[in-house]
């Protein structure tokens, strides 16, 4: 009897994957570990003024360098399959410590290519990062609007004190499902 309970544990496990039992990351490459050139990780849309770093890195061998200029630069991806009324945990880490540079999430909810302007004071920061020596974690969590059915993950550097050439660095960007969505209140109640 044990047997047959054994080989039935055994066979759930294997038809159920493990990314099922998990909560699926959104964010490709958010850990920055694949680069098309020095200065263009992979699946990323936007990198303007990035470039692979080796030395100053939170977690695995690369994080992205990013160097201020005169204007705000952008470092960003479009995550897909957001699903509206689903409670969503958004994160990454950065490093800053120069006096040349500053940085700010600026990210917005998408329905197709059209911002959302929902949870604004949580992804567009009205502050910028201030100087710290080590690596500081942004998490948040969040219910996406009813219909988002997108993500704009974007951080930004600027020029700190009309300083330029500053760098900022990123590392381990996630957004995944935080857990069950709530109980819809608006069922269709007038049926004939």
């Amino acid at each position: 009897m044990n047997k047959i309970y054994f080989i039935l544990v055994m066979l759930i496990l294997v038809a159920f994957p493990a990314g099922l039992m998990h909560a699926q990351e959104l964010v490709v490459n958010g850990d920055l570990e694949l680069w098309d050139d020095p200065a263009n990780p992979t699946d990323w849309d936007k990198a303007e003024n990035i470039d692979q770093e080796m030395g100053t890195v939170h977690g695995g061998t690369y994080s992205a360098a990013h160097t201020s200029a005169s204007s705000s630069k952008d470092l960003q991806q479009d995550v897909a399959g957001i699903i509206g009324g689903t409670n969503y945990t958004i994160s990454y880490w950065y490093y800053d410590n120069d006096t040349a540079a500053k940085t700010r999430m600026w990210s917005y909810w998408l329905e197709g290519t059209t911002y959302l302007d929902d949870n604004q004071a949580e992804l567009r920061w009205d502050d910028y990062s201030t100087n710290i020596d080590g690596w500081q974690l942004y998490t948040v969590s969040l219910t996406a609007p009813a219909n988002a059915d997108g993500f704009r993950f974007e951080v930004r550097v600027y020029h700190e004190n009309d300083h330029t050439g500053g760098m900022v660095y990123y590392d381990d960007f996630s957004m995944q499902a935080a857990g069950v969505s709530p109980e819809p209140t608006n069922y269709p109640t007038d049926f004939t």
